[in-house]
């Protein structure tokens, strides 16, 4: 598991190597690693119309959270909201504890951090039907994911980490920040994500997924969002940061 020290440290070096020159070798990161989200045409002309660097409307932009995050873990502080087919006694949104617990009625409390909610699903269908219900229709799902956080640095408004409490998009996070400075190279916002033991820095053209000609890519907990300075990420690409686990850049 790549520390989050590590990660810090590579978002430091990125960011001051965005003021000068790097090296010529570059590693190159896997394919597909975003999550597609598709906007309405008017949404996408909205956004387009009122231009990048006021971009403080989340209004404008939150149809664009219709994203399904399969594989989720469930963490501290997450809501989720828990379905017995036709029992609402026991339905309802249960907040994940610090101890990763859910307390449910009947059957106390119940271990479900680190878990996918399908897995939720399983445990509580058998921990009902062992003694209380017969074959129960359980249904699992994360109303707020609280205990993940991205972290939106450089050239936006308000820079710091933020809760996603819900699927949530780039645009969506850039919005969080209160949108970018007047000075942000918004054709080189770089989101680091790690994956597979190694973290990756992805290039994404701001103006490409406003436009629509790339959709709006997913944001995820322990994700990092850096947007530099103008005319400071023309050595991005051919840079390579010399951190344990880094995997290298990637143009979304």
């Amino acid at each position: 598991m790549i520390q989050h020290s590590q990660i810090f440290a590579l978002i430091i070096l990125c960011m001051l190597v965005l003021q000068g020159c790097g090296s010529n070798s570059s590693i190159e990161a896997p394919e597909g690693r975003f999550e597609d989200i598709s906007m309405s045409k008017a949404e996408i002309n909205k956004l387009t119309a009122e231009g990048a660097v006021g971009l403080d409307n989340t209004g404008a932009i939150s149809a664009a959270s219709a994203l399904s995050k399969s594989g989720y873990e469930v963490g501290p502080d997450d809501v989720l909201t828990i379905n017995v087919f036709l029992i609402e006694e026991l339905s309802g949104d249960y907040m994940v504890s610090g101890r990763g617990e859910i307390t449910m009625p009947l059957i106390g409390s119940i271990k479900v951090a680190d878990m996918a909610v399908e897995e939720i699903e399983m445990i509580l269908t058998s921990a009902y039907s062992e003694k209380y219900l017969k074959d129960p229709d359980i249904t699992v799902f994360v109303l707020e994911y609280q205990s993940q956080r991205v972290t939106i640095l450089g050239e936006v408004n308000v820079p710091g980490v933020y809760p996603l409490t819900g699927a949530t998009t780039l645009l969506e996070a850039i919005a969080m920040a209160r949108g970018t400075s007047r000075v942000a190279d918004l054709d080189s916002i770089i989101l680091f994500r790690e994956e597979n033991e190694k973290v990756y820095g992805y290039v994404v053209h701001l103006g490409e997924v406003m436009s629509g000609v790339k959709p709006d890519p997913a944001v995820f907990g322990n994700d990092s969002i850096v947007v530099p300075e103008d005319g400071s990420a023309s050595f991005l690409r051919g840079f390579s940061v010399g951190v344990p686990g880094f995997g290298g850049y990637s143009q979304y």
